[in-house]
């Protein structure tokens, strides 16, 4: 029974730690993902889909940016920021293959429209900063 006890001890403990190291590691994220729909735009060939992104984008506050990647090459893209009013806060225009990763200054606290867009690719996401 003593021995029983303690191990039940121990696992509160454990468990109890492991549930603070959680939820430190949450309050302390300083990035955040933007959420990017793909609609891949049909050329002469269907490409099929795969389970991993063709972009992915997030803001990260420490460093002040928004960072945009390019996990798979589709071409020449267009990455724009709007604002909800579609006002253009930053536009680039990029080669894909010589070009995976953009960094975008990050703009005032407010609703913002992400684009990353191409002949054979489109992604759309909104994000909100403040």
């Amino acid at each position: 029974m003593k021995k029983l006890f303690i191990v039940m001890v121990a696992m509160c403990l454990s468990i109890s730690s492991f549930a603070g190291n959680v939820s430190a590691h949450l309050l302390d994220r300083s990035t955040q993902e933007i959420q990017i729909d793909e609609a891949i735009i049909p050329a002469t060939t269907v490409r099929p889909r795969m389970a991993m992104p063709y972009t992915q984008a997030w803001i990260d506050y420490d460093m002040g940016y928004i960072e945009v990647e390019i996990c798979r090459p589709v071409g020449v893209l267009t990455i724009a920021v709007t604002d909800m009013a579609g006002y253009s806060i930053y536009n680039v225009t990029i080669d894909s293959e010589m070009t995976p990763y953009v960094t975008i200054p990050m703009p005032d606290s407010g609703v913002y429209h992400l684009t990353i867009s191409g002949d054979e690719y489109l992604g759309e996401g909104n994000f909100m900063i403040g």
